[in-house]
């Protein structure tokens, strides 16, 4: 796999505002060789209606495999936030680019300019000096608006509570917690979504 699909640019592609439909033919062409993470399913899992079951729809729709993160992907996150990289409260923003490193992708497709412009190059200088793969970014434009800020503010609200929840629990709790929100959004959704990647035994 070379594209890793990160949840804004999901989102993007739903909306009907400037560039939703760059993101829906990038989406298109990058499939084959695409996939989402069990990250961005449990996202979606804590998403509003409609937009909770209109981005199923889309994974489903582009068939879009979701990776498993693993402790690794996790650790490699941990090993931003300590060294300063990014604050507490955006480790999930680190844990879509530490998954995309450790699981091989090539790039990070993305509509948030945070992950494809502040964060990346901190990242990336751990990410080789851990001795995984460097990513590049593929940002699609979202025009500032309404639609924006309301999806970004509503992925910021589901991360932040993410790390206020976890931050205190242990790797396996964590790992397992993101899993669960996967399961269950293909479980209430009646989607099959394949997992790929393997997961080191605690």
């Amino acid at each position: 796999m070379e594209n890793y699909i990160e949840t804004s640019v999901l989102l993007l592609a739903l909306t009907k505002g400037q560039g939703a439909e760059r993101a829906r033919e990038v989406l298109s062409d990058l499939k084959e060789n695409a996939a989402v993470s069990d990250l961005v399913l449990s996202e979606i899992y804590n998403l509003p209606e409609p937009m909770k079951d209109r981005s199923t729809k889309l994974v489903v729709e582009l068939q879009l495999p979701s990776m498993r993160l693993s402790p690794s992907c996790f650790s490699l996150a941990e090993k931003y936030l300590y060294n300063r990289v990014m604050e507490g409260p955006l480790r999930d923003w680190g844990l879509h680019l530490a998954t995309a490193s450790v699981r091989g992708f090539k790039n990070i497709v993305t509509a948030d300019t945070l992950i494809a412009s502040t964060l990346l190059e901190g990242t990336n200088s751990i990410n080789k000096r851990e001795g995984y793969s460097e990513i590049s970014a593929i940002l699609l434009e979202w025009t500032e608006g309404e639609e924006r800020e309301r999806w970004f503010s509503e992925l910021r609200k589901i991360r932040e509570l993410s790390y206020q929840a976890t931050s205190k629990r242990g790797l396996k709790d964590t790992l397992k917690g993101i899993e669960t929100s996967a399961l269950h959004l293909m479980k209430e959704k009646s989607v099959s979504i394949e997992r790929i990647g393997s997961i080191e035994i605690f």
